[in-house]
């Protein structure tokens, strides 16, 4: 499928593949739920990795959420990656649905499982976040904007703001099953589409759309 699409793509469009790894393999089947689970994802990597050298439009990456439940191997899921596997592991912090600097009744509650499976499922601790942080400031290899979306993530966490405005209902638009439209999965849907005639464009337009606007200009995320 993946040479398929190739086959299809524009000579000068790049193609990013990338393969979830939550840990090593017992972290990795533990999480997933599935036996085999890791080393099915690391023989999919191996396989792109290969064709990639084959066409070099492909850029293949495994990427791990850093929370509490893996942090111990990270580094060790790290060197596997970069000397085994020799692709970039890139990495998404924990998203606990929290916002800050915005009205709680116009966001969802974050969900706060407590079942054996999940209850580590969280972000580690800020001197934790920090280390990571460093970590990859000090990897030449990653991208200038992978490092600000760590910085600026990093900020937030330990200040509760972000240092701009919510660029969201700018530039972003969430549609719910029931109709529902918001700006992001944080923000309860504040309009139905059922009400516009499906007419998204009506809903942008909106008097609602410009109070919520103002609303969440002050919100800030790691979403």
């Amino acid at each position: 499928q993946v040479r398929e699409i190739l086959a299809h793509a524009p000579r000068k469009q790049s193609i990013r593949m990338t393969i979830s790894l939550d840990g090593l393999e017992k972290t990795h089947d533990f999480i997933r739920e599935r036996k085999g689970a890791f080393n099915n994802a690391v023989a999919s990597i191996r396989k792109l990795k290969a064709l990639s050298l084959e066409d070099q439009r492909l850029i293949v990456n495994a990427q791990v959420t850093f929370v509490q439940f893996n942090k111990k191997e990270f580094y060790k899921l790290y060197d596997f990656v970069k000397n085994d596997l020799e692709v970039k592991l890139s990495f998404n912090w924990y998203r606990d649905g929290r916002a800050f600097g915005v009205d709680g009744n116009l966001i969802f509650s974050p969900d706060n499982r407590e079942d054996p499976i999940h209850s580590d499922v969280k972000l580690p601790d800020m001197a934790d976040c920090e280390e990571l942080f460093e970590f990859f400031e000090e990897e030449r290899w990653y991208d200038r904007r992978f490092r600000l979306i760590n910085k600026y993530t990093l900020e937030i966490l330990k200040k509760f703001r972000a240092p701009f405005a919510c660029a969201a209902p700018k530039l972003n638009m969430v549609m719910f099953a029931d109709g529902g439209v918001s700006f992001c999965e944080l923000v309860k849907p504040f309009a139905n589409l059922r009400d516009f005639d499906f007419n998204l464009k009506a809903v942008v337009e909106s008097e609602i759309m410009k109070q919520m606007t103002k609303s969440v200009k002050n919100c800030s995320c790691i979403h």
